[in-house]
Order: structure tokens, then C-alpha cells, then sequence
């Protein structure tokens, strides 16, 4: 009789979820923001589906899913739910066709591009997509190819501004950036605890992610930064806990920026650092620019510093199927670092 409530509590605390879990969807050509943002009538904007899902309360999942299309947004995405999340339950917005998908094609991918003017004053002015403003918070399978807009001087595809936030997700997501047009200050922008980038590709932003206050349990895992004129990674004053491995960093200026006061261990393992211009280095105001130094702590496990990275790029007719993932010949191949799930 025991065994058969515990199985009545478990089905019942399933369906609760079940009934409580919200997926929405959005569709920038066919959609309509009057629509219930269901599969079949989507929202048309993405900045609608979050201000409702923002709305919900109760407990459960909330997905929004966005199909095949570009986006393009005048202001920052506020990710502030009235539903709290913990490790049971998240706020996911996602490609509706995941590089996971068996009909999944490049040109399929979502795109997110900012016009945005400065839309945050967080530590200085400057401009965001998404603002992350909860715990749990997921990011999947979107294409971020920055900020075309010549007035500003920041632009954050992804911010997360409070340090008393935790668990915050990237996966499959590609940050392309072009200095002169569509440029990127930073891929990710975040502080606090667990952030988690997995199977994601930066490619020519000016630095790819920084995290900076309260952080601890970080990961980036799987992935590829290339041409970071400034920076792939800046960490502040904290040991960033770091789990490292299966990446490829090359072309970059510098590897690691670290405030001066740092004196965490840097883990890396099984992953390509090769020829970038600086390992590790710190901020110089006087001289306004990033110096290389030598007091760095740092523990390598299976890190290859020699080799030659080449990346599939676009080709006349279309985008290929493993645009911007390492060619064969390239140092790292074997690692398969990519957008696609190992």
C-alpha cells in the first residue's frame, strides 16, 4: 500500500509540473503578437513571448521556441519572470530546430540582431539583447551577429548584471561579429554563480566572454573562440572554479585578461591554445590597454600550444552545413568542438 501512494505522489507531482510548464513560440514571418503563441498561431516577436512568459506564475518549465527567421530588436530582452526556477525547472528560450534536430540546416538557425541604442547604465552605458535577470535561465541554438548601430560603443548580445544570480546556460549559439559593421564588445557579459557555455562558437568579437563579481562553478566547455582582437576571456578578482575543456582558442590577442589581484589556478584541460599573440595579461589604465603578464598561476592537462587553426567558412554558394567549425587539416579536429551535440 506504501509503494503504491509513493507512485500516486509521483504521478501527481509530475502532472503538476506537467500542467504548470508553459512552451511558447514565435514566428518573425507568420507570426502575430495577438496570437495565443501557440505552434500553430506563434507570436511574431520575441519580445512578446517573454513579456508574457514573464507574466506567468506557478511553478514548472516555460520554453519559448523561435523558428527560422532574422530578428531584429530595437531594445534590450528583460528575462524577469514572476516564476522562481531551480534545478527542476528553467526559462528556455531556443531555436525551434536545434543543430540536435535531423532536419536542422544553417539556414535554419534563428538570427538576433541588435539596432539597439544604449539600453543599460549597469557599471556604464551600453547596449544588450537579452538581459538575464533570474536563476535557471537557458539559451539555445541562436545566432547573435551583434550590433549595427554606429552610436554605440558596448553592445552585449547576452548580460547577466546581478552577482546574486545562478545557473545560467548557453549552448549551441554562434556570436559572429565584424569590427567595422556588426561588431561585439563581449559575447557574454555575466556575473555570479554558474554560468555554462557549451558547444558555442565566437567568432571576431572583440572579446568573447567576461565574468567579473561573485563568480564560481564556471564552465566553457566544447567550444571554439577565434579572432578576439582584445580578449577571449577577462575574470576578475575571484577563482572562477573553472571546468575547461574540449575548447579551441586561437587567433586571439590575448587568452586570459585577470584583475591584478588575482591569484586563483587556472584548470585547463584537453583543449588547443594556439597561436594567439598574448596568454595571460591585465588591464593597464594608463596606458588604456590590456599588457601581458607573467605572474599567473596555471595547471595544464593535455593543453596543445602549437598548431594551426582553420575554420569551414562561408562559401559562394551558402552557408555549408559546418560553417565556422574546425576543417579536417586543422590542429584540434579530433576535439569536435562545435555548435553540434557530442
Amino acid at each position: 500500500m506504501k509503494g503504491k501512494l509513493t507512485l500516486l505522489f509521483l504521478f501527481v507531482l509530475c502532472y503538476c509540473h506537467f500542467i504548470n510548464a508553459q512552451v511558447f513560440y514565435v514566428d518573425g514571418k507568420n507570426g502575430n503578437d495577438q496570437s495565443e503563441g501557440s505552434k500553430a498561431n506563434p507570436f511574431r516577436s520575441i519580445e512578446k513571448a517573454v513579456s508574457v512568459a514573464n507574466m506567468l506564475t506557478g511553478n514548472g518549465d516555460v520554453s519559448i521556441k523561435i523558428f527560422p527567421g532574422i530578428y531584429t530588436l530595437q531594445d534590450k530582452i528583460a528575462i524577469h519572470p514572476l516564476r522562481e526556477f531551480s534545478d527542476t525547472s528553467s526559462f528556455t528560450i531556443e531555436a525551434a530546430i536545434l543543430p540536435e534536430n535531423a532536419d536542422w540546416e544553417h539556414a535554419k538557425m534563428p538570427v538576433i540582431q541588435s539596432v539597439a541604442l544604449n539600453n543599460s547604465d549597469t557599471q556604464f552605458p551600453h547596449s544588450t539583447a537579452f538581459l538575464v535577470a533570474s536563476d535557471y535561465v537557458k539559451i539555445k541554438g541562436l545566432k547573435f551577429i551583434g550590433n549595427a548601430n554606429p552610436e554605440i560603443t558596448y553592445y552585449y548580445p547576452i548580460t547577466r548584471e546581478s552577482n546574486a544570480l545562478k545557473n545560467l546556460t548557453i549552448e549551441n549559439c554562434y556570436f559572429i561579429a565584424e569590427k567595422n559593421s556588426t561588431f561585439i564588445q563581449g559575447g557574454i557579459w555575466a556575473h555570479g554563480e554558474e554560468i555554462k557555455i557549451n558547444q558555442c562558437v565566437f567568432y571576431n568579437c572583440k572579446n568573447a566572454i567576461l565574468t567579473f563579481s561573485k563568480i564560481k562553478n564556471t564552465s566553457v566547455t566544447n567550444s571554439i573562440i577565434y579572432g578576439a582582437y582584445e580578449s577571449a576571456f577577462w575574470i576578475g578578482d575571484e577563482d572562477p572554479g573553472f571546468e575547461f575543456k574540449n575548447n579551441v582558442i586561437s587567433n586571439c590577442n590575448f587568452v586570459f585578461t585577470i584583475a591584478p589581484n588575482n591569484n586563483a589556478t587556472f584548470n585547463l584541460s584537453n583543449s588547443v591554445i594556439c597561436d594567439n599573440a598574448y596568454y595571460f595579461g591585465e588591464w593597464n589604465r594608463g596606458k588604456g590597454k590590456v599588457i601581458e603578464i607573467d605572474d599567473y598561476k596555471v595547471k595544464e592537462t593535455d593543453i596543445t600550444k602549437k598548431g594551426k587553426v582553420k575554420l569551414v567558412e562561408r562559401e559562394i554558394a551558402g552557408f555549408p552545413e559546418n560553417f565556422l567549425q574546425l576543417t579536417p587539416e586543422s590542429t584540434g579536429y579530433q576535439l569536435n568542438a562545435s555548435i553540434f551535440e557530442q
